[in-house]
């Protein structure tokens, strides 16, 4: 709308509507539009009105912006407390970790602690074990002394007999050589004899042999001459089986 010097009609009977309809059918039709207004009172009402419509915008702006602002306020608070919930949860989550290491922490001070109790007590009963064996080498170590002394007296006292044993050896051969033949003699003996007495077991146990061989020889022929007498003289009921015989055949 661009202001003009002239104007064709009347300024006090203006119709301001017919004015509106006819603009907004004009740009409904997509045409040039121009328009000329010399009136003061319309160009401060039509400046009015893009007031108005422009504080209406901005207030519809600031309304958005400000519901946009409510909803990022909403979105920040629930994300917030989503934070805040996560982080409950996480230092809830660590707290129970740090709690159970803590416990497996005290177990593993108490084993430790026992550990070093047991340890403290075995070597302790080590160094008693110690100084025992230590006591024990010194005693050991003077009955060391001792057999290292007495070892050497034996080994004189065997160098001796050494001396001594050559010179009694033919006496020792002789001995030996009287012992061992009497050694002999003795067990030549004692063989005969053992000889002997089996002989005579033997002998007795051929003697019994043979008695009891005769005995069974008699009573083998006893037997027998009672089975030829029951064979020749059968009792009376009973059928010789040589007549059975004849009669199936």
């Amino acid at each position: 709308m661009v202001p003009s010097a002239g104007n064709p009609g009347d300024g006090n009977n203006q119709n301001y509507p017919d004015y509106n309809a006819y603009f907004l059918q004009l740009l409904q039709e997509n045409q040039q539009i121009n328009v000329f207004v010399n009136d003061w009172s319309m160009e401060h009402s039509t400046e009015e009105q893009a007031e108005a419509r422009h504080r209406q915008y901005m207030n519809l702006i600031y309304t958005e912006a400000e519901l946009h602002i409510r909803s990022l306020e909403a979105h920040a608070d629930a994300e917030h407390t989503r934070r805040l919930g996560f982080i409950h949860q996480s230092t809830s989550v660590l707290i129970n970790q740090m709690n159970t290491e803590m416990t497996v922490f005290r177990s593993e001070a108490e084993q430790l602690r026992s550990s070093l109790l047991r340890s403290e007590l075995i070597s302790h009963e080590e160094k008693q074990a110690a100084q025992q064996l230590t006591s024990r080498n010194a005693a050991l170590s003077t009955q060391t002394l001792h057999y290292q002394t007495a070892l050497r007296h034996n080994e004189l006292q065997t160098a001796q007999l050494r001396t001594s044993f050559d010179e009694n050896r033919t006496t020792l051969l002789e001995y030996l050589a009287e012992r061992f033949e009497e050694k002999m003699q003795w067990e030549e003996n004692e063989s005969n004899y053992r000889l002997s007495v089996e002989e005579q077991q033997h002998d007795e146990l051929v003697t019994d042999l043979m008695d009891q061989n005769a005995e069974l020889q008699a009573e083998v022929q006893s037997l027998r001459l009672e089975f030829a007498e029951h064979r020749a003289s059968p009792p009376q009921g009973i059928v010789p089986a040589t007549s059975v015989f004849a009669a199936v055949d």
